[in-house]
């Protein structure tokens, strides 16, 4: 495989992936869950936001800005800490 085929090959997945996340988080929002956009953020700053919510066992689905929590409480609670 190419470089050039390699390439496309990393971006045809990240592409699959992005619209995988929005078609599940448009789900879940569908489904009642609270849905919280927030600024954009650095990558390290999204690690951090993702620590956190694994260590506090919420039950959430994010991927950069957009973010969706099945129970309205943790959308709240998330929105005061990283808004």
């Amino acid at each position: 495989m190419t470089t050039e085929e390699k390439m496309i090959s990393k971006a045809v997945k990240e592409i699959a992936n992005e619209i995988d996340f929005h078609v599940l988080a448009d789900l879940y929002s569908q489904d009642g869950w609270t849905e919280v956009n927030l600024p954009r953020q650095p990558r390290e700053t999204v690690v951090d936001i993702i620590s956190w919510c694994t260590s506090l066992d919420i039950n959430c689905y994010g991927r950069g800005q957009r973010w969706v929590f099945e129970k309205q409480k943790d959308a709240v609670f998330f929105s005061l800490r990283w808004a």
